[in-house]
This record gives C-alpha cells, structure tokens and sequence, in this order.
C-alpha cells in the first residue's frame, strides 16, 4: 500500500493482535483492537487509502463518508484486510455487541475491489470472520448490517436464505423474526441515534444523510430486493436499512461446505502470530 504498514511500530502487544490467514491467492489480516494497534498517524493514513480505494469501487468521492468517520477504528473491535502481491483488495470491519442475552457481529463495513467480486472475495471474507467467531463462541452468531447497498443483502441471503431479515420473499414461518427485529433496532439505534427505525421494514430513515452511492444503487436483477432498495427507501435522503442474518442448523451446514469449497485447493496454513519485523507492508 505504497509503505503503509499494517500495524505500529514499536506495539509490545503486536503479536497477540495481529493475525495473518493465507489463502493463496490472497492474505487476510486480522487486526483485534485496531484503535490501539495503529498509531493515530497511521489511522489517518489508512482512512485517505480507504477513501482513495472505495471511491474507485463505487465510482463515486467517498470521501465525505469517510471523513466524517475519522474515528473509524476506534469502534472496532477487528480490522479485517485481504491482500494480493501486496495490494488492498478488501477490508472488513467487525464489531462485537452483546443486547438481551444475544451476542451479536456488526459488520461495520465490507468492501471489495469490483475485479474481485466474481471471486468471492467478499462471501470468503464473511466467511473468516463468522466461522472464527463460532469457534470462539461455540456457536454461530447473528450478523447485522446497515447499509444501502442491495448487494449486502444478496450476500447475507446466499450465506442464510432462510434467516435474513427484512424477509422479503414468501418463505414459510418466521420463527426467529422477533429476535431479528430486536437486534435490528439495537443495532439502528447504535449506529443511528435519533432516526426514525421502521420495525415493519428495517429501515433506518436518514440515517446517513445522504446518499453513499448514488441515488440509485447497482441493479442486482432480483425484483424484490431491487424494489426494497430503489422504490422503499429513499437514498439521497440517506435512508439505509439493517440487514440480521440470523444462523440456523442449515445455515451451519451451509456456511462450512460453501467455506470449504473456496478452500479447496489452498493452501490450509494455520493462523500464525506476528511481530514487528515478520509484518510486511501492503
């Protein structure tokens, strides 16, 4: 990344914080605790490369989103990174939140490099962070959204089909239906305090105050998500909604196969942990 480093120098703690997964192609970074990892220095250096990549990802200037989001790390507890041959390709940021007995993943943010986007990057990335906490937990946890981006929601809908929420396609009884409105409204009165949370819809009103990609999201040809994102809400408002993907004993199933398909031929190296001088610069 053109000599930014990952991480700060001189971080006693460095090697109990940062993670490196190889999956040839690609290398992904885990970074718990990035406030603290990052010199503020380096915080500033990572929000104007993020700027820089995101902006070319949804051709448009990101960089009012972004600044406004100076303290980006500093309400994260992971930094996720995937690289190839040294260069930023995604990120992922992960908050864990805990709300009426119900541990919980907020994913802050996800972003793809558009060419790697058909490699699934972004399912494999997902699929890191969701099957390491379920190691940790003992179990799959919830992952909420806020977004405008209809292809968050195809993304969470191929993970869980029948545990995304908003539902919106027949698809049977919903038993986990209460739960998911409850983390939803947890989540949109966190990330949005004082906007207006719709419990029918999940959507959160004006919750950016503007829109992020351009008052019309990318079409992805599905009619019911494209309707929930062009016709229900109302982008250049700022209007965003929040996505639960709740796991059931299918989606446990499927999350493992689906992760073990994208594995199939990499190479499995555990998690190894890092010092200073092992780091190399992205």
């Amino acid at each position: 990344m053109d000599g930014l480093s990952i991480a700060a120098l001189g971080n006693a703690r460095l090697h109990t914080t940062v993670s490196l997964f190889t999956r040839p192609p690609y290398q992904i970074w885990r970074v718990a605790r990035p406030c603290v990892v990052f010199s503020p220095q380096e915080q500033d250096a990572w929000i104007d490369r993020l700027i820089e990549v995101s902006s070319v990802i949804y051709a448009t200037d990101t960089s009012l989103y972004w600044n406004d989001r100076r303290d980006y790390f500093h309400h994260l507890d992971e930094f996720w990174v995937a690289e190839k041959d040294g260069r930023l390709i995604g990120w992922c940021g992960v908050c864990v939140w805990d709300h009426a007995s119900h541990r919980f993943l907020y994913i802050d943010t996800l972003n793809v490099v558009n060419e790697f986007r058909r490699q699934r990057l972004a399912a494999l990335l997902m699929l890191e962070v969701w099957l390491r906490h379920a190691w940790a937990n003992r179990r799959l946890l919830p992952l909420t959204f806020r977004t405008q981006s209809p292809t968050v929601y195809r993304l969470s809908e191929q993970l869980v089909p029948t545990g995304t929420y908003p539902a919106l396609r027949p698809r049977g009884t919903h038993r986990d239906a209460g739960v998911a409105r409850s983390l939803a409204r947890f989540t949109a009165e966190r990330t949005s305090p004082g906007c207006q949370f719709e419990e029918d819809s999940f959507i959160v009103r004006h919750a950016y105050g503007h829109a992020l990609f351009g008052d019309k999201p990318h079409a992805i040809h599905d009619a019911a998500v494209d309707h929930y994102f062009n016709e229900r809400m109302n982008l250049s408002a700022g209007d965003a909604t929040i996505i639960v993907t709740f796991p059931r004993y299918d989606s446990v199933i499927r999350a493992l196969i689906a992760y073990t398909m994208m594995r199939l031929g990499f190479t499995t190296n555990p998690a190894r942990r890092l010092k200073r001088h092992q780091l190399p610069r992205i």
